[in-house]
């Protein structure tokens, strides 16, 4: 719990005060892995040095991760960052230009954001003037009902889990690639050894250096401009004119992480990723556009709901393929029948029939939470459709493809709203839709949370109630703790000085991008829509070749995010993870693969042990407002 509560407060200074490389923001978060290694690396090997036994056992360790992942999935971005600040941004930022006056302010019910009457929104982004106490009341209620709102959303996620999570790990085997690195962490050393194995090989060390060097020794540049600095990032690669370029950025992490996914998964990715760089670059040619690009979408409208509809037909299928399984589960839950060899849910981390009754009470509570907030019970039920969609699609991509800087290519908005048409949705609808980017946009880091804890629990012989406690415990610490340290730290330095992208522009351009289309609606946008129906089908088909036809290289999932912002952030380490792991196994097979492992764990080890000593840097030697972010999209 202590290490929940510093994170909590950890990763908002690092993003927002410092600020400096990242301890969340993504699926497995720099500052997990930070405690962990530190447990493993120096607190374990003291205590086995003194009594001959580790401090904390594998188990403990596992908890531990599981609630570490559960703090950073919403200690800025995944939660406190983006609720706070748009809940507090349209009665201290509304002008005569934005007109926000004439279109939202008016529709915002008083339950949803705090009131500005006294100015206390005004001193929350700009500070308070000496002597003044911050102003906690106004906050409470707003946070509290935004608060049931999330609470119903990871509810109804934990239970999609349980649901579905043998169906996931028995029946599809998926691998959980990001697991493998801490489960190498918390593996018990062998006898009268200090470290775990992993820590032993000679590979391991080689591939720990490479990066610890390289980012330790552009700490140099911190102190003087003209320190030769060992690059890393390569700028952009032109390929042809009007064609989208790639980045030729090496990030060691993304190598070491990817190391550990199926080979055909990593080509369809990449496959995927120049295809549509191809396609981009013909339209562009021929002048096809579809329109402005949403917020927080895909870059090119047509590649983002192309990718959604892949994405909808993922998950559909997905569901569609494990429909015996549910029947089983649901037959368990409710019946109390099992067949034999049928596993009981003593040990899930729900019983089944609580999974089944808390899902659908959970998406009652949220379409009534939506319709109470303005919103058509209509729109809501598409709102929520869109949004399980990018919750469920995200969580399958991360614990097969192993990313871990991943977002959807469409938002639940811009769906609902283009699905729909602006012109069809009333006024208190559309600014009720503003208002949910506090919610979600693109990136849900909870359920892959779940779905991590849920296989660690399996490994490692974990009770399914103490992962429940965990969790619980990670939650109750870490809300209340980031979201006071958020209001603290606005009120004392003034939110709109923050460094965090939440509450610079990430505050304004929802209600900017809502009051642009009501002021000029539209109806059904049927050409979007045709692209979600080219990349559903599109996904279909190649589903069928990749299940029936044995030679056939692609496997479907690369197509859902080929278009997103950090896929093209990380395609060149992508390039490198799929070629260095394709010459291994081609080279020696299994056994090869095997025998390299400890060199990509090292890549991932030493690079964030670098980050710490750089972290450390910016702290005692820089200061608020002067750190350094190495480790960030």
């Amino acid at each position: 719990m202590i290490f929940c509560a510093v994170l909590a407060v950890g990763a908002p200074y690092t993003r927002n005060i410092l600020p400096s490389s990242l301890l969340d923001g993504e699926f497995l978060p720099f500052g997990v892995i930070l405690g962990l290694l530190f447990l493993v690396g120096v607190v374990n090997p003291i205590a086995r040095v003194l009594t001959r036994y580790s401090l904390f056992t594998p188990q403990e360790l596992a908890l531990l991760l599981i609630m570490g992942l559960t703090t950073t999935a919403v200690s800025t971005d995944g939660l406190a960052a983006f609720l706070i600040a748009i809940i507090a941004a349209p009665f201290y930022y509304a002008s005569p230009e934005n007109r926000w006056g004439d279109f939202i302010l008016e529709h915002i019910p008083s339950w949803l954001a705090p009131s500005n009457a006294a100015g206390d929104m005004g001193t929350f982004f700009t500070g308070l003037p000496p002597g003044e106490s911050i102003p906690w009341s106004v906050w409470i209620i707003p946070i509290l009902w935004w608060l049931s709102l999330f609470a119903a959303t990871f509810f109804v996620c934990a239970c999609l889990v349980v649901i579905l999570r043998k169906q996931w790990t028995e029946h599809e085997r998926l691998t959980f690639p990001l697991m493998q690195t801490p489960l190498a962490m918390v593996a018990a050393p062998k006898q009268g050894a200090l470290w775990p194995p992993m820590f032993r090989s000679r590979l391991f060390l080689i591939g720990f250096l490479v990066p610890f060097f390289i980012v330790t020794w552009n700490i140099g540049t911190y102190f003087s401009p003209a320190f030769p600095e060992i690059r890393t990032d390569f700028g952009w690669l032109l390929i042809a004119r009007h064609f989208p370029a790639i980045r030729a950025l090496i990030i060691f992490p993304i190598i070491g992480f990817l190391y550990f996914v199926n080979l055909d998964v990593l080509f369809s990715v990449l496959f995927f990723y120049l295809l549509g760089i191809i396609q981009v670059g013909v339209y562009n040619r021929v002048g096809f556009r579809l329109g402005r690009a949403d917020i927080y979408c895909s870059g090119y409208p047509s590649m983002g709901w192309q990718g959604f509809g892949a994405m909808t037909a993922m998950v559909l299928w997905g569901l569609w393929m494990a429909r015996s399984h549910i029947r089983r589960v649901f037959r368990q839950g409710f019946l109390r029948s099992r067949q034999s060899g049928e596993a009981s849910d003593s040990d899930e981390l729900l019983s089944y029939r609580t999974a089944f009754l808390g899902m659908v009470l959970g998406w009652l509570y949220i379409l009534f939470w939506l319709r109470s907030a303005g919103m058509e019970i209509r729109v809501g039920a598409v709102f929520i459709f869109a949004a399980y969609i990018i919750f469920l699609g995200l969580n399958r991509i991360v614990i097969q493809c192993g990313i871990v800087f991943c977002r959807a290519p469409l938002t639940a908005q811009s769906f609902t709203l283009y699905t729909l048409g602006s012109a069809t949705i009333p006024a208190a609808g559309m600014v009720s839709i503003g208002l949910t980017y506090s919610w979600i946009h693109t990136v849900f880091f909870f359920m892959p949370v779940v779905a991590h804890a849920t296989r660690l629990a399996d490994l490692l012989r974990i009770k399914g109630r103490h992962v429940r406690v965990a969790l619980c415990l990670a939650l109750l610490v870490a809300v209340p703790t980031t979201l006071t340290y958020h209001l603290w730290a606005g009120y004392t330095y003034g939110a709109q000085n923050f460094d965090g992208w939440a509450f610079r522009r990430g505050c304004t351009i929802p209600y900017e991008s809502i009051v642009s289309k009501m002021a000029n609606p539209f109806r059904t946008d049927w050409a979007r829509i045709g692209f979600f129906a080219i990349g559903a089908v599109a996904f279909l088909i190649v589903t069928q070749l990749h299940y029936r036809v044995p030679w056939w290289p692609l496997h479907p999932i690369g197509m859902t995010i080929a278009s997103t912002h950090p896929t093209r952030m990380i395609a060149f380490s992508l390039f490198i993870a799929w070629l260095a792991k394709w010459v291994i196994v081609k080279a020696g097979g299994h056994r090869e693969y095997e025998r390299f492992k400890p060199l990509f764990l090292g890549l991932v080890l030493g690079y964030f042990t670098g980050l710490t000593i750089s972290l450390l840097v910016d702290i005692f030697f820089f200061g608020p407002g002067m750190g350094h972010r190495v480790y960030s999209l």
